[in-house]
């Protein structure tokens, strides 16, 4: 009786063990910053200062209609963006790097500018801000894209 009550506590421990093992994470994978994306929006926030004192900030907001909006495309480690909102496009490609929330875009092609600054994406959206500061001004630009 022993014996068989052994054999009965050890199938059911190890059947338990099986299907426990064998279950679906329940997180979901971080969402990818690769793909195609449209510029849907800038925010952009400028601070004078005048004698090392801040003024007060000016915003500025731009919202862009989808047939002359931006475009950037970032594959493993590049990204090609097309500026349709001036005439002529304008096209920029490049290399990209992340580090947490950091991002750094490397242009090899179209321009000469390396933009360094915070991203955070969702299925749907990309938020890239650049911070920028010199003796006079600091400004803070947020591009709002979108998943095409």
């Amino acid at each position: 009786m022993k014996k068989r009550l052994s054999i009965c506590v050890t199938l059911f421990l190890t059947a338990t063990t099986i299907f426990c093992a064998c279950s679906k994470s329940s997180t979901p994978p971080a969402p990818s910053l690769v793909g195609t994306w449209q510029l849907a929006s800038t925010h952009t926030v400028t601070t004078d200062t005048l004698n090392g004192v801040p003024q007060s900030p000016a915003t500025k907001d731009s919202t862009y209609t989808l047939n002359k909006a931006p475009i950037i495309q970032f594959t493993s480690g590049n990204y090609t963006l097309v500026n349709t909102s001036v005439s002529p496009a304008t096209t920029e490609s490049g290399t990209y790097s992340t580090t947490g929330n950091s991002i750094t875009l490397v242009p090899t092609s179209g321009s000469s500018t390396t933009r360094t600054g915070v991203y955070t994406v969702t299925t749907t959206t990309l938020t890239f801000t650049i911070l920028q500061s010199s003796t006079n001004v600091s400004q803070s630009e947020a591009f709002i894209f979108t998943r095409q």
